[in-house]
């Protein structure tokens, strides 16, 4: 949304915009190989050149199963560096998927959320743990229980050792 950019207006960065369920049909075809979705997500991040400082996942983990999950970990990896961090939402009931929303940053501590009728739902719940543990090139910082039953998470990149053995996997899942 435009108060992320005029958000980050303000700092010297560059912004990369991947939308990686643009072809949602694909990631989330059964008959996907692992390395075929591996590859959609590299393509996907392809215009990153350089490690990242903070990655937005927003609701993405929502609408990737766990093995879509493990398999985005992956290819994120490779820009991944030691202080990385990653925020997003998740939803760990089936009930409550309705996930469907554009975020913008306001303030450091503020967010705007915007439903979007036009977007599918989110089809996956996943608990924190799950979420963490599909997203192992991270550790949870910390967790917040959100309204509607959405919960806020900050990763940071795991431990030197972790970091370093996962840009040596093949990004195939």
């Amino acid at each position: 949304m435009s108060q992320t950019l005029d958000f980050l207006s303000s700092f010297k960065c560059r912004l990369h915009i991947a939308d990686l369920l643009r072809d949602k049909s694909a990631v989330q075809s059964p008959s996907l190989e692992p390395k075929a979705l591996a590859a959609y997500f590299a393509e996907s991040l392809s215009m990153i050149d350089s490690p990242l400082d903070i990655c937005l996942l927003w609701e993405l983990p929502n609408h990737l199963s766990l093995d879509e999950m493990h398999i985005f970990n992956n290819v994120l990896s490779r820009y991944v560096k030691a202080d990385t961090l990653a925020h997003g939402f998740c939803c760990f009931k089936l009930t409550r998927l309705e996930m469907r929303h554009w975020y913008g940053i306001i303030r450091m501590d503020e967010f705007v959320r915007r439903e979007d009728f036009a977007l599918e739902p989110a089809a996956h719940a996943h608990s924190q743990q799950q979420l963490v543990d599909a997203m192992s090139a991270f550790e949870l910082e910390r967790g917040a229980l959100r309204s509607g039953g959405r919960v806020e998470v900050l990763l940071r990149t795991a431990g030197q050792d972790a970091t370093q053995a996962l840009s040596r996997q093949p990004a195939s899942g």
